[in-house]
C-alpha cells in the first residue's frame, strides 16, 4: 500500500475525530506509519508500544478492518459522483 496514501488517511481521520492517538499508534506498530508522520499528525512524540503476539495479531486485523473499510467507503463515493454526473 502506498504510504503517502497511509499518512493522507490517518490524518485527515485523526482531524475529523474519527481516530485518537491511540489508533495512530497502531498504525506505527505495524509500520503503516512512521514515528515521524505520528508526530506530524499529533505533534507528539511516539512512544512504542509493548505487545504479546496475541496482541499484535488483533492489531493487525484491527487495521486490515479499518483500511478496507475506508478504502470501501472511498470507492463507494467515487461511484456515487460518477452516477450522479451521469444524470446530470
Amino acid at each position: 500500500m502506498n504510504e503517502n496514501f497511509n499518512f493522507y488517511i490517518a490524518k485527515r481521520y485523526y482531524e475529523r475525530g474519527l481516530w485518537d492517538e491511540a489508533n495512530l499508534r497502531k498504525f506505527v506498530a505495524k509500520n503503516y506509519l512512521t514515528a515521524d508522520e505520528f508526530k506530524t499528525i499529533t505533534g507528539h512524540n511516539f512512544k512504542e508500544l509493548e505487545l504479546s503476539e496475541k496482541q499484535e495479531q488483533d492489531l493487525v486485523d484491527e487495521i486490515e478492518v479499518e483500511m478496507l473499510d475506508s478504502k470501501s467507503f472511498s470507492q463507494r463515493r467515487n461511484n456515487n459522483a460518477v452516477i450522479n454526473n451521469k444524470r446530470i
